[in-house]
Parts: C-alpha cells; sequence; structure tokens
C-alpha cells in the first residue's frame, strides 16, 4: 500500500483490500495548506459503503476516505492534495476519513433501530463530548481500526499531519458561529486517544493515569455479565486514559497493546485507577498547560461566547471554582452551549484529569461581577480553574444529594460557611463534597507553574471572594492555607481592612449586579402593604417589584402604585402578572423607571470594630462603597453598599 504522484491510495492485489476510487466532484476551492489535521467522521450509516457515497454525491459534502466496518473495502472520494467540504474551518487544512459504523444503539420498542441489539462484550456504556447523556455505543472492530492505522501512517509521513480529531471536536469551530453542538461521531467507543499515541501525536491527549491493579474490561459499569473479552486481564501499571466516568466507575482507553491490540476500552472501578504525576507542570510560550516533556494537556474549545477573542489577559489573581456537577462531561457541554456564555481556563476532575479550555493569555468569561481592591471585571486579571466538584449539598433524610444525585456519605463533610448564619447545632451545617486528594494535589501543582511562568500574580482567591452576593465556591472545604503559603508563604490575602466611624447604627443597601443604591426614596417614606393584598406587576428587576394595588385590605391603597420586593410574592397562577402579597412590607414610592435599592436587614455600630471590612469598589462619584463585612465569632459574613464617608481605614491585613 502506497500513494502516488497523483495523490491517489493505491493497494496492491495480493494485500486483499477492496479498494475502488469514486470521484467526487465537491471539494475546496481553498489551496491547502502544508500542516494538515485528520478529521475523523463515524456519522450512524447502514451496512452498504455504495449508499453512503450517492448521498455524499447528492448533499454537497465529501471526504478523502471511507473504510468499511470489515476492514476490507475502502473508496476514496478525493485526491489527498485537494480539500474535502466537510468540517467547517478545516476544509483547506485536513484529511478526512469516515469509518463505517452504525452510531449509537437507540432503542425503539424493545429492539435498537441501527442494528440487532449486540452482544454485551460488542459495545459500551458511554457519552460524547457533545452529549453529557449516556448511550450504548458499538465498539469498533479491530480489522477496521488496523486498516485506519497502517492508512494514517502513510498519510502522515506524506502530508505531514499534525493533529487529529474526532469530528466532535472539530464541530466546536461550528459551534462557534452559533450552530449548535448536536454531532456525536465517532463517540466514545472511538479509541481516538491510542490512535494519537500511535502516531506521536501528543497535543490534545495526555496520558495521566495508570492501573493500579490488574483489572478486566466491562462495556457496562457494575455489569460482570458484560465483560469484554474473557480471560483478558489489564496489567497492574498499564497506562489509560480516562474517557467518562459514572459513580464509582471509569471509562478507559488503554494506551497500551495488550495480547497484540492496541485499541482497548472499557469500564473499571475507579479504585482500580490512580494519576501519575511524577513530572513537573510547565506552561509553555504558548500559554498552554503541559508535562516537563513538553506534552500538552486535552483541550477543548469552549462556545465563542465564554470568551474574549483578543488575548490580552495580564494575569494578577488566580481564581478557584467548584463546578457543581458530577462529572467532567456534564461541565464540557456547559462550556460549548452557546447560552452559558461562561467558560474557564482549566478544568480538573475528581481523579486529577486536566482539560484546558483556553491558553492562559486568553480572557475567558467566569468571574461575572467582581472586584478585588481596586480592580473590577477579574475576567481581564484572572486565571480561572474549576474544580468538578458538587459543593454545597442537600440532605434528604440520611443521604446527601445535588440535585437527583446521591453523594456517598463518606465524601461528604459538614461545615460552616462564612456567608451563611451559624446554626445552633452542629447536626445541623451544610453538606459539602469533599475535594479528592489526588485532585487538590494535581491543582496544588498547577498554581505553582502558573506562579512560576506569570511573577504577576499575587493572589490566589475564591469565586466567592470576588463575587460575593451568590457565590460559595469553591465553598469551606478548600486548603486556602496550604495553597497561599505554598505560593506566596502567607496565609491570608492582603487587603486593607476598614472599619465604620459612624456613631449610629449604619445602614446597608443590596448589592444588586455592582450599582450602587437608589435611594432617592427610603422606607421612612413608605406605607405598609398588607399581607392578602392583589397586586398586579407592572415591571420587576432582580430583587423588587413595581406593583398596582388592585385589592387590599386598607381599602383606600386601591390604585396606588409603588416598589415591593419579590420575595413577598404567592406562587404565580394563570396569569403571573397578577399576583398575592404573602406579608406586610413596606410600599415604597417612585414610578416605574428605577427601582430603590432595597436596605439590608444587618446594621453595624461603631463599636463593633472587631467586625473587619473590605472594601470592594468604590461608585464613580465616590460616594458609595461597596463593601464585604468580613465573619468574626458566630456573625456571619455578608456584601452590601455603604456610604463612603461612614468608613475608615483600620489596617493593612
Amino acid at each position: 500500500m502506497r500513494i502516488n504522484e497523483d495523490h491517489h491510495l493505491v493497494v496492491d492485489a495480493d494485500e486483499g483490500f477492496d479498494y475502488r476510487y469514486e470521484a467526487s466532484r465537491h471539494k475546496s476551492r481553498k489551496p491547502q495548506e502544508a500542516q494538515r489535521t485528520l478529521i475523523i467522521h463515524a456519522p450512524p450509516a447502514g451496512n452498504k459503503i455504495s449508499a453512503t457515497t450517492t448521498a455524499y454525491a447528492n448533499s454537497g459534502k465529501s471526504r478523502h476516505l471511507i473504510i468499511g466496518r470489515d476492514g476490507k473495502e475502502i473508496v476514496q472520494l478525493l485526491p489527498f492534495d485537494q480539500g474535502a467540504v466537510h468540517a467547517f474551518g478545516y476544509d483547506n487544512k485536513s484529511i478526512a476519513i469516515e469509518l463505517q459504523y452504525p452510531g449509537e444503539l437507540v432503542k425503539k420498542a424493545f429492539r435498537y433501530d441501527r442494528s440487532v441489539k449486540p452482544r454485551n462484550d460488542e459495545y459500551i456504556l458511554g457519552t460524547s463530548l457533545n452529549n453529557s447523556r449516556y448511550g450504548d455505543w458499538p465498539l469498533f472492530p479491530r480489522e477496521q481500526l488496523d486498516l485506519l492505522l497502517k492508512i494514517v501512517k502513510l498519510l502522515k509521513n506524506r502530508y505531514g499531519i499534525v493533529d487529529v480529531l474526532g469530528y466532535e471536536e472539530s464541530f466546536f469551530e461550528e459551534a462557534n458561529r452559533g450552530w449548535v453542538t448536536s454531532r456525536m461521531d465517532p463517540g466514545p467507543a472511538f479509541p481516538i486517544i491510542q490512535l494519537r499515541e500511535k502516531l506521536g501525536i501528543t497535543r490534545r491527549s495526555f496520558i495521566l493515569q495508570e492501573t493500579s491493579r490488574a483489572v478486566s474490561l466491562l462495556g457496562q459499569p457494575g455489569n460482570a455479565a458484560s465483560q469484554l473479552e474473557a480471560g483478558v486481564n489489564i496489567p497492574k501499571r498499564t497506562p489509560v486514559s480516562v474517557v467518562n466516568e459514572m459513580g464509582s466507575w471509569y471509562l478507559i482507553a488503554v494506551a497500551a497493546e495488550i495480547n497484540g491490540n492496541p485499541w482497548r476500552m472499557g469500564w473499571v472501578e475507579k479504585s482500580a485507577i490512580h494519576v501519575n504525576t511524577n513530572f513537573e507542570f510547565k506552561v509553555n510560550t504558548k500559554h498552554y498547560l503541559t508535562d516537563d516533556q513538553g506534552r500538552k494537556f486535552p483541550e477543548i474549545t469552549p462556545h465563542k461566547n465564554g470568551f474574549r477573542a483578543k488575548p490580552d489577559l495580564e494575569p494578577k489573581y488566580i481564581i478557584m471554582h467548584y463546578t457543581t456537577g458530577m462529572k467532567m462531561e456534564s461541565t464540557i457541554a456547559h462550556f460549548k452551549s452557546p447560552s452559558s456564555g461562561v467558560s474557564t481556563h482549566l478544568l480538573i476532575g475528581r481523579d486529577g484529569r486536566v482539560v484546558q479550555f483556553l491558553p492562559f493569555n486568553r480572557i475567558a468569561h467566569h468571574c461575572g461581577f467582581s472586584w478585588w481592591e481596586g480592580d473590577h471585571d477579574l475576567n481581564r486579571y484572572s486565571i480561572g480553574i474549576e474544580l468538578d466538584n458538587a459543593g454545597r449539598l442537600s440532605k434528604w433524610g440520611n443521604k446527601w444529594k445535588r440535585g437527583k444525585l446521591e453523594i456517598p456519605p463518606e465524601n461528604v463533610e459538614q461545615a460552616w460557611y462564612w456567608k451563611l448564619p451559624r446554626p445552633s447545632s452542629e447536626m445541623n451545617l451544610p453538606g459539602w463534597e469533599i475535594f479528592t486528594e489526588i485532585q487538590l494535589e494535581v491543582a496544588l501543582e498547577i498554581v505553582k507553574a502558573l506562579k512560576r511562568k506569570y511573577p504577576s500574580i499575587k493572589e490566589i482567591l475564591g469565586h466567592d471572594d470576588v463575587n460575593i452576593i451568590n457565590r460559595s465556591d469553591p465553598g469551606p472545604l478548600f486548603p486556602w492555607e496550604q495553597f497561599r503559603m505554598a505560593l506566596f508563604n502567607k496565609k491570608e490575602p492582603n487587603y486593607i481592612a476598614h472599619r465604620i466611624k459612624d456613631p449610629d447604627p449604619v445602614t446597608f443597601y443590596r448589592n444588586i449586579n455592582g450599582v450602587p443604591p437608589n435611594v432617592e426614596r427610603n422606607r421612612d417614606e413608605s406605607i405598609t402593604l398588607k399581607k392578602g393584598a392583589n397586586v398586579e406587576i407592572l415591571r420587576e428587576d432582580e430583587y423588587m417589584a413595581f406593583i398596582r394595588v388592585k385589592k387590599s385590605k386598607d381599602p383606600d391603597l386601591s390604585g396606588w402604585r409603588g416598589w415591593v420586593e419579590k420575595l413577598s410574592f404567592d406562587e404565580p397562577g394563570r396569569n403571573p402578572r397578577v399576583r398575592r402579597t404573602t406579608k406586610n412590607q413596606p410600599l415604597l414610592p417612585g414610578n416605574i423607571g428605577l427601582a430603590p435599592t432595597p436596605a439590608m436587614r444587618e446594621k453595624l455600630k461603631s463599636n463593633q470594630n472587631n467586625r473587619r471590612i473590605r472594601v470592594q469598589k468604590y461608585s464613580q462619584d465616590n460616594k458609595w462603597a461597596l463593601v464585604v463585612v468580613l465573619p468574626t465569632g458566630n456573625e456571619y459574613g455578608f456584601e452590601g453598599w455603604i456610604r463612603k464617608d461612614q468608613l475608615e481605614a483600620a489596617d493593612h491585613i
């Protein structure tokens, strides 16, 4: 087998392959770039390649090669020096190979509509990059994969293949045009990790894990009847890469040739896998995380709504987050969604896996409204790191849950959080998922590498430090002292502490999107709207609603208009604009334009100087300060606006 001067594959008769050339008229008009990316397609298809080639002839799409499921049939549609029409942004710099494949098996009326349900040892449970839902995926035949590898080695030598992508990965480019990321091929059963390793292409995959004991592979987690190859064990210390996770199980790609087969995948218990961190993390000149040999970690581009295109990040801060999720795939899918509008730089899994979404010089949308010591919009100045972790949990009887998913009690710790009132009993403390030891070890080594690369980094902070009002990540279980001592040889971040100098009680006003409070109309000018009043909502914002009183226990208020807090309404009925109040509360005068800012319940006096205050920002007119009142003793911390002239500097922490 070879490639001739016309850029056609040539197969000798004695090699036993069924090769034919069926010219396609659909090709890229752009000249091909010198360095090419190999893109693997495996869309759901029937049993005949001829039907596929006919479909492409009528669709305007094309491929260079289609390889049959039997590992014998090969159809070439275009010479390799021409571009196929197959993937937005890649047509003039790629070679497209399609594998004949039935696709995900979908049950209909107790049968599979893509084929007869295979034996348990012929498919695996898995989820693709573009969909966090698990499904049944047939394994690719070894003969088909062996032929693919043979052909791709020829292409790599001839055309300078520098990268290998599944179409679901290249489809991120299409997603960044606002299209829906629905394509899932080649899917989780395609051994792309092993293919990259065989070709020596390590740009998007990094083998971080290995087996801690000998294991057998299952097609379904926890289902012994789904053992993939009876009698075949994966030896201890075999390099593997985690593909998916479910409960206490990992779907792994085996990055070694066992009994002559380099393509094995399957489910094993998490306890059988550990991370080998016997290397030093580094950051290369293009702002990507690598090992000390220059190998990059997996890279997945988020949707364009989640970051700024211009690479002008000035790193001053590292911001730590948790995902509130149960698996990395859900977070990846969220960052790729056009509706999310957010992303981060790194995601670190419970097993120590690392995914990089953006180079560190790109601005990711991970902080929202955020402030620290005079800086605002900290997206411009910070590197975001997400830890895969469920965060704060709900208790249902004796069980801890995140949504509908249960967290094992050994993975939960109850702890007080500084933004919440301290409960009367330790038993009533909120529960939090524990960060894994390897997750924190990997995170610590990564932030050290970031500090070495970017000496301008001066603090490591939590999302809850810089965006107070509605963030709790990374929560009370994150080991701040350990991280700050390792990076800066200090236990606390630096800030200028303030205190209240006013002798009278001071009113704090809620922070709504970082906008200074509107207190032209205050509560002293209000009247009481009693519980059970029937009102019509004319306008609403995050906290307040401008209403017209339709009926009240005080008949003189009928027809009055004003502002009330939205929390006072009952559940919406047939007409969501007409509601009933559930408590007595002030009806604040004003017009339908700008809502008054609600005062907070917390008020402090000057003799409470043991409450340190950290200034988040000042208003443009320098009259107001957005501050964080830090916790002390049994008092919890909170955020709000206060008049600047009521503050004085106390000390520098």
